[in-house]
C-alpha cells in the first residue's frame, strides 16, 4: 500500500521518503534534501485546478459558497451577541477570513481527491486539536507554518466520507507544532506601522473623531496631510462633541455549540466543510465591538490589510447610516479579472480609483490622482546603463492560495523556463548590464534566482537587502517585468522606459484593460513571446532613450497612466476639492 504524504512534517511523513511515496503537494518538497521541482523518484500529485477556465469556475463556486455560508454564519453571529444585523454587517467582520478558509479547503479538497488514482493509501493526520484564529491576518500568516494547515488538511480528512481508499492514523501534535498556532491578535502589531508624533498626531485624531469626513489609512497620506485636509476643509469639527464611542464584548465564554449554525450543504465538500465551521470561526467574530456614532459621517479608507482591526468600526458606521469610500492603495484594481478584484469593494458604498471605471450597480466612482505615485521620484535620464529584470508576483492565478504560491512548481517551472528563453536571446552585451532582482524577495524562492544564476553566470542578482526598488530604478536604462503590477505601474509614473513580458495563459484581466494592452503593444512595451521581446531589446537598446521619447510612444504611455497609475505632483487639491464636496455637497449634512 502506498503512503500520501501530506505534509514535510517529520511527524506526518516519518522516517525518509521511499521511491512510490505519493505527494500532496510540492511544500512536502521543503523537507530536507529535496529541492522544489526536483522530485525524482516520487510522486507529486498535480495541481487540482489548471488554466482559466478551472480557476474562473471554482472562483465563481467560492464566492457562491461564501453568500450561502454568510447567511448562516450571520444569523449565529446575530443570536450570539444578542443584536439583530445585517448579512452585509457580518460580511464585513468575516468575509476576508472566510473566502481564504473556504478557498485553501477546496485545493486541499481536490487535491486529496485526485489521490485516488492510486487505490488504497495509507497516510497520517494530526489528532484533532482544539485552537482558533484571531483574524483573517493571523490566519494567513500562520500559513507560512505548516502546522496550522497540516491541522486543516487532517480535519478535512476526518471529517469527509469521499476519502474511503485513504487509511489514516492518527499523531498527536506535539509541543513545537502547538507554538506555530497563532495567538489571537497576534497580527495586531502589523496593522498600522504609522507613527506621528507631538502635536500633528495629538489634534489628527482628536479631530477625526469630530469630523463629518475623516481619512483612514490612505497610502501615500501622511498624518500631517490629515491635519491639513481638517484645517482646510472642516476647520469647526474640533468644536464639536466627540462622536464615536467604543465598547468592546467578549462573547469567548458562552457556549457557542448551543447555537445554531444552518446551511444546507449540497455536496461532501460543503458537508466537510460545514461540519468544521464552528471550529474554524476566528475570535475577530465571537468579540463584539460597538461602535456609536451622534452624526452621520463619511470615512475614506484603502481597502487592504490596515483595516483588519477596523472592521466593525466600518460595519457599524454603514450600519447607522454613515458612508465608507473605499481608495485604490496598490495595483489590480479595474485590471484583473480574476479573481475578481472588486470583490472587497462590495460593501463600500463608493470607490476612489487612479482613473479607471466599470459601471456597477449601486457604485459611484471618483478618479483622483494616487499619493503613494506622486512621492516617487521622477527618473534623470542620464548615466543609466542597466536594464533591470523584476520579478514580481508569479502569477495572479495565486491568489485563492495566497501564501503557498511559492510552493507552485507548475508555475516556478514555466517562469523559470520563460526568464532562460529571455536572457538567452539577448546580446551579450546587453546580459553583461542585466540585474536581476525579485520584487518581492520573499515570494521568490531561490528555485527561481538559483537556476538563472547557474545558467547565465555573468548575471547580477540583487535582492531586497542589497537595494531598495527605487534604488535600483536610479540606474535602469530600461526595466523589464513580467506582470503589471506595482513594479510596472511604479516605472510608468516615475517615467522609467520599460516593457513588460508575461503569459496570457496565467492572467485574466478586464475587457478594459485589455484594449489598454492592446495600445501597449502596438508601441513595442508589452510582449508575451521572451524571445521576441529580446530581440525587440537588443534593437531599441542603442538609442533606447530616443526610442522612449517618440511621440507615439509618449502618447500611449500618457494615456495609460492617466488611468492606471495616475500620478500629480499637486495631488492634494483634488483631494481637498473632493472631501470639501463629500461634507458641504449634494447629500453631505
Amino acid at each position: 500500500m502506498r503512503r500520501l504524504v501530506l505534509t514535510p512534517l517529520p511527524e506526518l511523513s516519518p522516517g525518509h521518503y521511499e521511491p512510490d511515496d505519493v505527494l500532496l503537494g510540492p511544500w512536502c518538497l521543503h523537507r530536507e534534501g529535496y529541492a522544489v521541482g526536483k522530485a525524482e523518484g516520487l510522486t507529486l500529485l498535480p495541481e487540482p485546478l489548471r488554466g482559466l477556465s478551472e480557476l474562473t469556475q471554482a472562483n465563481d463556486y467560492i464566492n457562491s459558497l461564501r453568500d450561502r455560508l454568510l447567511l448562516g454564519i450571520a444569523s449565529f453571529a446575530n443570536q450570539l451577541h444578542g443584536v439583530d444585523h445585517s448579512v452585509r454587517f457580518w460580511k464585513i467582520i468575516c468575509n476576508s477570513w472566510l473566502r481564504e478558509w473556504v478557498s485553501l479547503s477546496y485545493d486541499l479538497y481536490k487535491r486529496l481527491l485526485s489521490s485516488q488514482a492510486f487505490g488504497p493509501m495509507k497516510t497520517y493526520i494530526f489528532e484533532r486539536h482544539a485552537f482558533r484564529f484571531g483574524t483573517y491576518l493571523d490566519f494567513m500568516l500562520s500559513l507560512r507554518n505548516h502546522g496550522p494547515w497540516s491541522l486543516l488538511v487532517s480535519d478535512i480528512i476526518r471529517c469527509s466520507d469521499a476519502f474511503g481508499w485513504l487509511h489514516y492514523t492518527e499523531v498527536p501534535i506535539n509541543d513545537i507544532r502547538k507554538a506555530e498556532l497563532p495567538e489571537p491578535g497576534a497580527s495586531r502589531k502589523l496593522i498600522d506601522t504609522r507613527a506621528p508624533d507631538g502635536i500633528v498626531a495629538k489634534v489628527s485624531r482628536y479631530g477625526k473623531d469630530r469630523a463629518r469626513c475623516r481619512i483612514d489609512h490612505v497610502h501615500g497620506i501622511s498624518s500631517k496631510h490629515e491635519l491639513f485636509f481638517l484645517l482646510t476643509t472642516d476647520p469647526c469639527c474640533f468644536l464639536r462633541t466627540r462622536t464615536v464611542m467604543h465598547k468592546v464584548f467578549d462573547s469567548k465564554e458562552k457556549d457557542i455549540d448551543a447555537i445554531p449554525l444552518r446551511f444546507d450543504p449540497e455536496n461532501d465538500f460543503e458537508h466537510t466543510i460545514f461540519a468544521l465551521l464552528k471550529q474554524y470561526l476566528p475570535c475577530k467574530l465571537l468579540r463584539y465591538e460597538i461602535f456609536s456614532f451622534s452624526r452621520r459621517c463619511t470615512t475614506i479608507s484603502a481597502l487592504d490589510y490596515t483595516q483588519q482591526e477596523k472592521e466593525y468600526y466600518y460595519a457599524h458606521l454603514l450600519d447607522q447610516g454613515g458612508e465608507w469610500i473605499g481608495a485604490q492603495h496598490g495595483c489590480g484594481y479595474g485590471m484583473e479579472r480574476l479573481p475578481d478584484p472588486l470583490g472587497e469593494t462590495e460593501f463600500v458604498d463608493n470607490l476612489i480609483t487612479w482613473g479607471w471605471n466599470h459601471d456597477r450597480p449601486g457604485k459611484a466612482y471618483f478618479p483622483l490622482p494616487a499619493p503613494s505615485l506622486a512621492w516617487l521620484p521622477k527618473s534623470n535620464p542620464s548615466n543609466r546603463d542597466k536594464l533591470l529584470l523584476i520579478s514580481s508576483h508569479l502569477s495572479s492565478l495565486y491568489t485563492p492560495r495566497m501564501d503557498l504560491r511559492e510552493n507552485m512548481v507548475h508555475y516556478i517551472n514555466s517562469s523559470v523556463a520563460k526568464r532562460k528563453a529571455f536572457l538567452r536571446a539577448l546580446s551579450k552585451d546587453i546580459l553583461n548590464a542585466c540585474v536581476y532582482r525579485p520584487f518581492f524577495t520573499q515570494k521568490t524562492p531561490e528555485d527561481i534566482v538559483t537556476p538563472l544564476r547557474n545558467a547565465f553566470p555573468e548575471l547580477t542578482v540583487r535582492s531586497n537587502n542589497d537595494i531598495s526598488f527605487h534604488g535600483a530604478l536610479e540606474s535602469t536604462k530600461l526595466m523589464v517585468g513580467d506582470q503589471f503590477g506595482t513594479t510596472f505601474l511604479q516605472a510608468m509614473a516615475m517615467d522609467v522606459p520599460c516593457i513588460v513580458v508575461y503569459n496570457p495563459a496565467h492572467n485574466a484581466y478586464t475587457d478594459e484593460f485589455n484594449k489598454a494592452l492592446e495600445e501597449l503593444a502596438r508601441v513595442g512595451l508589452v510582449f508575451t513571446c521572451p524571445e521576441r521581446a529580446a530581440e525587440y531589446v537588443n534593437a531599441v537598446w542603442p538609442e533606447l532613450y530616443a526610442w522612449w521619447q517618440e511621440p507615439t510612444r509618449r502618447l500611449a504611455v500618457k494615456d495609460f497612466c492617466r488611468t492606471w497609475a495616475w500620478r500629480k505632483n499637486d495631488w492634494y487639491v483634488d483631494w481637498q476639492r473632493f472631501i470639501r464636496s463629500r461634507i458641504v455637497g449634494e447629500g453631505a449634512q
